[in-house]
């Protein structure tokens, strides 16, 4: 399972907050 940008939108509840902060440290 891959987080990305879009995952957010299709996983909303599954941890916006946490794929956004994985993007962060991974970026």
């Amino acid at each position: 399972m891959s987080f990305k940008v879009g995952d957010r939108v299709v996983y909303p509840h599954h941890g916006a907050a946490e794929i956004v902060r994985l993007e962060k440290r991974t970026a």
